[in-house]
Parts: C-alpha cells; sequence; structure tokens
C-alpha cells in the first residue's frame, strides 16, 4: 500500500509539473512507451530531468511513509486538544 501511494503520488506530481513546465510532452513520451507505440515527441534535458525524477521522488516519499508515518502515527487516536 505504502509503495504504490508514492508511486501514484509522485507520478501525479510529475506530470503537474510537467503540464506546467513543457506542455505535457514528457507524459505524452511516456504514455506512448507504455502503450508500445513509437514516439514521436522529442524530450528536452529538463523533460528527462522530470522523467528522471520520478523514481527519486518515489523512493523519498516511501521513506518518509515508512519511517515518519509508519511507526509513530496511530489513525485511530484523536489528535491531541481535539474535542468532539
Amino acid at each position: 500500500m505504502i509503495l504504490s501511494t508514492s508511486c501514484l503520488g509522485s507520478g501525479l506530481i510529475l506530470v503537474s509539473v510537467d503540464y506546467f513546465v513543457d506542455s505535457s510532452r514528457a507524459s505524452e513520451y511516456v504514455y506512448d512507451r507504455l502503450s508500445a507505440r513509437v514516439s514521436t515527441v522529442v524530450l528536452c534535458w529538463y523533460s528527462w530531468l522530470i522523467v528522471g525524477a520520478w523514481p527519486l521522488l518515489t523512493s523519498a516519499s516511501a521513506v518518509i511513509q515508512f519511517c515518519v508515518t509508519g511507526t509513530k502515527f496511530d489513525h485511530r487516536e484523536k489528535p491531541p486538544g481535539m474535542v468532539y
């Protein structure tokens, strides 16, 4: 569950960054490659940076989820000072 949310969350962040930086060219390239089509999209260096940041962002978010929210946080307990 942690790995899938890390991968999906970082992918969505990078798709939104790609939309504002390069008009979704990297997203189109990745979609073409995953659907086994020949891609006609030529990527610039910053598009490759966005695509290459996906594994790095996925691993960083997985480590954060494992270390921080996975050990010291209980969803069943209410936060201190919260009154219902």
